[in-house]
């Protein structure tokens, strides 16, 4: 089977139709969300839609939640201004049939051997970053996450997350854990999990990737060959950016998309 698994749409539904066009020429049998559908961009509504429309699986992320708590008068997590913002958006422009596709997102799918999940497994409710910045350093709270959801997986399966924007790999053989991918900020194009015990795979981010490459990221997994294949993908930044702005969003979170930050 061939999979397309994306993640942090974040209502950037011009990288959205984007990723959608490319993958529709990569002969996959399914697609997977891994939350974070709202958001930060112009178009929540647009890309709920396309969810459902494409009766695409989908797990929940923490911008989905804090617009739920929101809107249900509930006290939200902690967020930076310009991520409280883009809830603040897109609560305004939600209605109750999009409040209640996203109430109804699990946070973790299982299919066959493969896991999805929006920031990790051992605790997908809670939205700890697995950033390959903390693997670095194992004694960081990042690192130590690793270490937990590595814990978590049994021999063979492949998890996939996304949650920091930003696509890495990370792999266990032997007991030994090694990271690849971006910690150069380098673009990983494919790569063979076969020899690998256990597989973290993050997928980046579709509207908003922090990698500095302002292109919408996503991956293509395909399960008899155990293989995965980062995808980049062009798309109208200029529109997207400009949309942003008009809908009186900070003109930030334009500028990021330009310079993929």
């Amino acid at each position: 089977m061939r999979i397309g698994v994306l993640s942090d749409v974040h209502g950037n539904l011009e990288a959205l139709e984007a990723v959608l066009r490319d993958a529709d020429k990569q002969s996959i049998e399914k697609l997977v969300c891994l939350g974070d559908i709202v958001g930060y961009g112009a178009n929540p509504v647009e890309c709920l839609r396309i969810m459902r429309k494409r009766k695409m699986s989908c797990v929940a992320g923490n911008h989905d939640r804090v617009v739920l708590d929101f809107c249900a008068g509930r006290e939200v997590e902690d967020m930076n201004s310009l991520a409280f913002k883009g809830v603040l958006y897109s609560a305004e422009k939600l209605h109750k049939s999009h409040l209640n596709f996203l109430k109804k997102l699990p946070y973790t799918l299982k299919i066959e051997n493969l896991l999805f999940a929006h920031a990790n497994i051992h605790c997908p409710e809670e939205f700890d970053y697995l950033d390959y910045k903390g693997f670095l350093n194992i004694d960081s709270f990042s690192g130590g996450s690793i270490s937990k959801s590595f814990e978590f997986l049994e021999n063979g399966q492949r998890l996939f997350i996304g949650h920091t924007h930003t696509p890495f790999r990370i792999t266990n053989k032997k007991g030994f854990l090694q990271s690849f991918g971006a910690l150069s900020f380098a673009p990983i194009y494919g790569s063979s999990f076969r020899e690998y015990e256990k597989v973290i795979c993050n997928v980046g981010s579709v509207g908003q990737p922090r990698d500095e490459i302002p292109k919408a990221c996503y991956v293509v997994y395909d399960s008899i060959k155990d293989e995965a294949e980062t995808r980049r993908v062009e798309y109208n930044v200029e529109k997207a950016g400009r949309k942003i702005e008009e809908a009186g969003l900070p003109k930030e979170l334009a500028s990021r998309l330009r310079f993929g930050e």
